[in-house]
């Protein structure tokens, strides 16, 4: 997730040479890069990467788009009686229809169709050359919205912080399992140094330490 949270534009190219994963997509989300959004929804064809891959896809593109669906609770084989365990063994269901254990959730679309007509009718918003948080152009406020959001993983809000640190040089010690009103100081503090920082910082652009990052060339 390194690339993710410090890596410049180039980073996109290694993350691609790497072993398709959980944590190889959601950096591919952190950075925020909209070339990288075919590969992503390509992601979605595969059970193991689909969730990954539609987190990042909105985090990149602010998608609104969900599902709802029937999620099977896992089967435990040791709590199975002999003539159950026969029956998975063939393949067979073990219970009747509108039976099975399990609970309806609503989630980020995992859908490729979804995300591919989304980014037909959209597309032509974003700019290939700069990076992008929740559909817009990535800016502090973008992460300090991620970070005081219940609505995300924590996954992300963790990595909120990180990347406040990393690259705008900001640390108000934000923790989630801090109580719920010293996280909320620690958001008035970053709201309060981003009011006082809006003009410093490009929105788009690539920082590390406070700093544009300079692409780096090969000789």
């Amino acid at each position: 997730m390194c690339c993710g949270l410090c890596g410049d534009k180039q980073a996109l190219d290694l993350l691609k040479t790497m072993p398709v994963d959980q944590d190889v997509l959601f950096a591919m989300g952190l950075l925020g890069d909209v070339t990288a959004i075919p590969l992503l929804i390509r992601a979605l064809e595969h059970e193991d990467h689909a969730e990954a891959a539609s987190l990042s896809l909105y985090l990149v593109t602010g998608a609104p788009l969900y599902e709802t669906v029937f999620v099977p609770e896992a089967v435990d084989e040791d709590l199975l009686f002999d003539d159950e365990k026969e029956k998975l063994a063939r393949g067979e269901v073990l219970w009747p229809p509108g039976k099975e254990p399990g609970e309806t959730v609503t989630r980020l679309s995992r859908q490729a169709t979804d995300w591919r007509s989304w980014v037909q009718e959209h597309g032509e918003r974003f700019d290939s050359s700069r990076r992008y948080r929740n559909g817009r152009l990535f800016s502090p406020e973008c992460l300090i919205e991620n970070l005081g959001s219940e609505s995300v993983p924590a996954r992300v809000r963790e990595a909120a912080y990180e990347e406040l640190a990393i690259r705008y040089a900001v640390d108000f010690s934000f923790d989630l399992r801090m109580p719920v009103e010293a996280q909320l100081n620690a958001l008035e503090k970053y709201e309060a140094w981003n009011q006082a920082v809006t003009d410093r910082f490009e929105p788009g652009e690539w920082y590390a330490g406070g700093n544009i990052m300079e692409p780096c060339h090969a000789r």
